[in-house]
């Protein structure tokens, strides 16, 4: 009887460890979501409350439109290059600021024309 105890116990102490360490794993890999502050100097990029990048509305190089086929609906895209080296950023048209972007780039950019006329 005591051995049938003990096997219990390490039973469910194992399986209180891995509940444990699941639910470690999922708070770590719940991704903060992406947000854009948009304001008269440029956009600032941030993951929960941490900055991830700025870019100054003049120091926007190119913003480019593509659409992905996701086979039953298109998925649209804006990739907008910074004239720093490697600062890029991708926005896509499922993110809740998505219309609100855009709107910046119509309104700060000079040559932006979403209607691709």
């Amino acid at each position: 009887m005591g051995g049938l105890v003990v096997l219990i116990a390490l039973v469910a102490g194992y399986a209180f460890l891995r509940w444990r360490q699941r639910k470690a794993m999922q708070a770590a890999t719940a991704a903060a979501p992406l947000t854009f502050d948009v304001d008269n100097d440029g956009l600032t990029l941030r993951k929960g409350k941490s900055m991830v990048a700025w870019m100054r509305w003049s120091d926007i190089r190119s913003v480019r439109a593509f659409k992905v086929d996701c086979y039953a609906h298109d998925s649209i895209y804006f990739a907008v290059e910074s004239v720093a080296e490697g600062a890029v950023f991708v926005v896509n048209e499922d993110h809740w600021q998505f219309k609100e972007v855009v709107g910046a780039f119509e309104a700060r950019l000079p040559k932006f024309d979403r209607s691709g006329s």
